[in-house]
């Protein structure tokens, strides 16, 4: 029941991902984050947005993710990128989706998993 969750939920973003004029290019989906590590968000646009891009984290189901902390809003990605520094007092329970977009309609999705350990890992696979 869990893996079938889990591919519908995959599924979904994906599907979501796919309609997006955004594409997120760092941090990858499947990274695993820390408690007050800095984390850089890089996006590739097919329409130029203009520096109106927010970027959230949300949680929930794929088909009614809820906001759950907005990290910026009005964010030019055309030109570099944007560095967020996760709060020590992240609920680390949660398993978040990264929401990058110009609105509620045209968002890329990349999963994530926030923990409290304050050690990095050496190595990106």
């Amino acid at each position: 029941m869990v893996l079938k969750s889990t591919l519908l939920l995959s599924l979904a973003v994906v599907q979501m991902a796919l309609a997006s004029t955004v594409t997120i290019v760092s941090p990858k989906a499947k990274d695993v984050w820390h408690a007050g590590q800095v984390v850089e968000f890089k996006c590739k646009q097919k329409v130029n947005h203009d520096g109106k891009l927010s970027i959230a984290l949300a949680t929930g189901p794929a088909q009614s993710l809820v906001i759950d902390r907005v990290i910026a809003s009005n964010v030019n990605l055309t030109k570099g990128s944007y560095k967020w520094k996760i709060p020590k007092n992240i609920n680390t329970t949660k398993k978040y989706v990264i929401e990058i977009g110009p609105n509620a309609s045209d968002i890329a999705f990349a999963g994530k998993k926030i923990t409290s350990h304050t050690s990095f890992p050496t190595a990106h696979t």
